[in-house]
C-alpha cells in the first residue's frame, strides 16, 4: 500500500492514496473563504491543492523563432480554485474574481495556514498572486520541480543539433498530463492549462468546480505517489528542506527583476555598430573577410600550426571562451576577441526593448533545476554569462545599493568533504586553498626539475596558485591532460606529468572518486550529499561521463548549500526592503536600501556561512563582498563598460 508521512500544523499522519481517493469523493463546496477557513481549523487537514487560471496573452511577448514569451510581472490571474482535503472529505472554493479587498485579505489568510498546498509549475501561480497583492503560501509541494528533480540528466544532451529536441521531450514529460500517465494517476486533466484567455472561463460548457474537483483529484494521488518514490530514492527530506523552498525563491527574483541603464546600453550598441567594420578590414589582409567563418578560421590558423589550441569538446571552436584562452597566441586572436565582444554588446538580450518593463526593469525567467548539476539557468533574457563591463548595465533604484556576496572557494572545500579527503579539507580551512596547494606542490618540485622547467622555473607564489587553480578544474571538473596543456602552453606530456604530480597529493580524493564513477556506471546515476540524482541521459553513455559522475556529487551539493542559503536570505531580507536579483553560481547578487547596505552584506554573509556550516560542518566557511551605489560591477569596476567603450573608439 502506497504511503506517506505528512506532517501540518505540528501533526503527523501516515496517508494512503486509498485514502486520499475516499477523500476527494467526499466534496463538498463553499461559497466564500470563512468557511474553508473554519473547515481547516475543526478538521486535520492532510493537504491542500492549488490551481490558478492566469491570463498570459494579454501581453504576449513575440520573439524569434516563433518563441512566445510573457514577463513575470504580466500575467493576470482569472480565477483560483482551492480544495482542502481532509480524512473526513474535502471542501472547494472556486475564487473569480479579485476586485474585493476584503475577499483578497480572507484568501491571504487561507494561503497563510501552516498547511501543505500542492500545485504543478508555481512559478506561474506565485507571479499571478503577486499581481493582486497576495503572498503564496509558505509550504508548498510542486509536482512539476517534484518530477523534474528526480529526473536531472534524463535529458541532457552534448549535441546542440538535437538540444531543442531534449528540452520539448523534457517538458513533455514533466506536463501534468504525463504526471499521471507515468504515475497511473487517471489522466482526466491531460489537457489541463493553467494559461487561458477570459473567454474561455465564459463558456456555457465551463463547469469550474467540477474542473476544481477533477484537479484536486488528480494532485492529491500525485503528490502521495510522488512523495513515495522521493522517499524510496532518498531524497525526500531534499525536495521538502531545499528545492520546494526554492520555488519561492526562484520566482520572487524573476518577479522583482532589475533595473537596467538603457541610455548607456543604446550608447554601447552604436560604438559597437560603428567601429565594427573597422574590425573586420584588419582581418581581410589574413584572407578572413568574415569572422564568423568557420572554414576562413580554420584556413588560417592551420596555415600557422595553431589549430589545434582551438579543439574542444569534440570540435573546433572559437567562441569568446576558446579565444580568451588563446589571446597570447597571435595578433588575430585579440581582433576576433574584440569583435566577440562587439556582437555580444550588439546582441545583448538584456537591451532587448521586448524584455524590459514600462519601469526599467528586466524579469528573466529563473529555471529552477535548469542545469543537470542541479543548479540554475535563465532566459528572456540570459543573464547569468554576462561579462564584467556588461554588468554595469544593471543598477540600483534611487537611494538602493547593490551588493554581491560570493562564497570563496567552495567547491574545493565540498569535494574535500564529498571525497573524504582531510588533508583538502585542512588547505580549505586555512582561508585560501589554492595558495595552500601551492605551498605543498612547490616543497616537492625542484626548480631545475624538466618536467616543470617550462612554467615553474623562476616562478613566483601567485602565479604558482593560479597553476593550482588550473589543476583543482582537472581534478573536479575533469579537464584533461590536453586541455591542461593548452592552458599552460606546454606539451601534452608535461601536462600529463604535472595533473598526475597534482593529483598525487590528494590519494584519498582521486580514490574515493574512482569508486563513485564505477558506482555511477553501474547504478546508471550519481548523487549529491543530500541524494539529488543526476542520470545517465536516455541518448546512453558518452566519453563525458566519467567527468560528470566525478563534478556531480561536489557541483551539485555546492549547490544545495547555495539554495539553502537563498531561502533564508528570502525570508530575512524583508526586514530590510532587500531582495535577491540575480543567483550567480556561488554568489549572490542583491538590492538594498543605501542606509542599510552595511547591515545587509553583513546578514548575507553570515546566513551563507551558517548554510555551509549546517551541511558541511567540517568547513571553515569564507565569504567575499563588494558593494556598489552605482552599478553591479565585479571588484570595484564601476567604469569597466565605460572605459571600454573608450578604449574601443581610441583603437580606431
Amino acid at each position: 500500500m502506497i504511503n506517506v508521512l505528512i506532517s501540518n500544523n505540528g501533526l503527523e499522519q501516515h496517508v494512503t492514496v486509498d485514502q486520499l481517493d475516499k477523500a476527494t469523493r467526499q466534496v463538498s463546496y463553499c461559497e466564500c473563504i470563512d468557511e474553508m477557513i473554519k473547515f481547516a481549523n475543526a478538521e486535520k487537514i492532510i493537504i491542500a491543492t492549488l490551481h490558478i487560471k492566469y491570463d498570459s496573452t494579454h501581453k504576449l511577448l513575440s520573439l524569434v523563432k516563433g518563441i512566445k514569451h510573457t514577463k513575470p510581472c504580466d500575467f493576470v490571474p482569472l480565477e483560483v480554485s482551492i480544495c482542502l482535503v481532509a480524512i473526513s472529505g474535502c471542501k472547494i472554493i472556486v475564487i473569480p474574481t479579485f476586485n474585493n479587498q476584503r475577499l483578497l485579505s480572507d484568501l491571504q489568510e487561507l494561503l497563510n495556514l501552516p498547511i501543505m498546498f500542492v500545485g504543478h509549475n508555481l512559478q506561474f501561480s506565485w507571479y499571478s498572486l503577486w499581481q493582486i497583492g497576495v503572498e503564496p503560501p509558505s509550504r508548498c509541494w510542486d509536482t512539476y520541480i517534484a518530477e523534474r528533480s528526480m529526473s536531472l540528466g534524463v535529458f541532457n544532451s552534448t549535441d546542440r543539433e538535437n538540444k531543442k529536441k531534449f528540452i520539448a521531450q523534457q517538458e513533455e514529460f514533466l506536463s501534468l498530463g504525463h504526471c499521471c500517465l507515468r504515475y497511473r494517476v487517471p489522466n482526466i486533466m491531460l489537457n489541463s492549462s493553467h494559461s487561458v484567455v477570459p473567454e474561455e472561463l465564459k463558456s456555457s460548457t465551463y463547469r469550474p468546480h467540477l474542473a476544481a474537483r477533477k484537479l484536486a483529484f488528480v494532485l492529491a494521488k500525485l503528490f502521495v505517489k510522488q512523495s513515495r518514490k522521493a522517499e524510496g530514492q532518498g531524497v525526500l527530506k531534499h525536495l521538502q528542506d531545499i528545492e520546494m523552498r526554492w520555488v519561492m525563491t526562484n520566482a520572487r527574483m524573476g518577479w522583482h527583476g532589475m533595473l537596467i541603464d538603457q541610455n548607456k546600453g543604446m550608447h554601447a550598441k552604436k560604438v559597437a555598430r560603428r567601429v565594427r567594420g573597422n574590425f573586420i578590414e584588419r582581418l581581410n589582409p589574413y584572407g578572413i573577410e568574415n569572422p564568423r567563418s568557420q572554414c576562413q578560421l580554420k584556413d588560417y590558423f592551420r596555415l600557422g600550426g595553431l589549430l589545434d589550441y582551438f579543439w574542444s569538446k569534440g570540435t573546433y571552436r572559437f567562441d569568446r571562451e576558446i579565444l580568451k584562452e588563446n589571446i597570447d597566441l597571435d595578433g588575430v586572436v585579440e581582433v576576433l576577441l574584440q569583435l566577440s565582444r562587439l556582437d555580444d554588446i550588439e546582441n545583448l538580450q538584456l537591451l532587448n526593448p521586448l524584455f524590459i518593463s514600462e519601469e526599467g526593469r528586466v524579469h528573466p525567467m529563473h529555471i529552477q533545476l535548469g542545469a543537470a548539476t542541479g543548479r540554475q539557468s535563465c532566459k528572456y533574457p540570459f543573464v547569468l554569462g554576462l561579462s564584467r563591463e556588461q554588468r554595469n548595465l544593471i543598477v540600483p533604484s534611487t537611494d538602493h545599493a547593490i551588493c554581491e556576496i560570493d562564497y570563496s572557494q567552495i567547491e574545493p572545500g565540498v569535494a574535500g568533504v564529498v571525497f573524504d579527503d582531510k588533508r583538502l579539507i585542512k588547505m580549505y580551512n586555512t582561508g585560501d586553498v589554492y595558495t595552500a596547494m601551492a605551498d605543498l606542490f612547490l616543497d616537492g618540485v625542484s626548480v631545475g626539475e624538466s618536467l616543470f622547467s617550462t612554467y615553474l622555473h623562476n616562478e613566483t607564489r601567485l602565479k604558482s596558485r593560479n597553476l593550482m587553480k588550473v589543476c583543482t578544474l582537472g581534478l573536479i571538473y575533469g579537464l584533461s591532460a590536453f586541455g591542461l596543456s593548452r592552458k599552460l602552453r606546454i606539451d601534452e606530456a608535461s601536462a600529463a606529468s604535472l595533473m598526475d604530480k597534482f593529483n598525487s597529493m590528494f590519494p584519498d580524493l582521486i580514490n574515493n572518486q574512482e569508486i563513485i564513477v564505477a558506482q555511477g556506471h553501474e547504478r546508471g546515476y550519481v548523487e549529491t550529499a543530500t541524494g539529488l540524482r543526476r542520470y545517465v541521459s536516455t541518448k546512453g553513455s558518452t566519453g563525458h561521463d566519467k567527468n560528470w559522475m566525478k563534478n556531480h556529487p561536489v557541483q551539485g551539493s555546492a549547490a544545495v548549500v547555495f539554495k539553502d542559503a537563498g531561502n533564508h536570505l528570502d525570508k530575512v531580507l524583508k526586514e530590510y526592503n532587500a531582495h535577491i536579483i540575480l543567483p550567480l553560481h556561488d554568489s549572490f547578487v542583491v538590492e538594498a536600501p543605501i542606509k542599510q547596505i552595511d547591515d545587509v552584506v553583513d546578514l548575507v554573509s553570515e546566513v551563507m556561512c551558517s548554510a555551509l556550516k549546517r551541511h558541511f560542518p567540517e568547513l571553515a566557511p569564507q565569504v567575499s563582498a563588494g558593494k556598489s551605489t552605482v552599478n553591479w560591477n565585479k571588484d570595484g569596476e564601476e567604469a569597466a563598460l565605460d572605459q571600454w567603450t573608450e578604449g574601443i573608439e581610441k583603437l580606431l
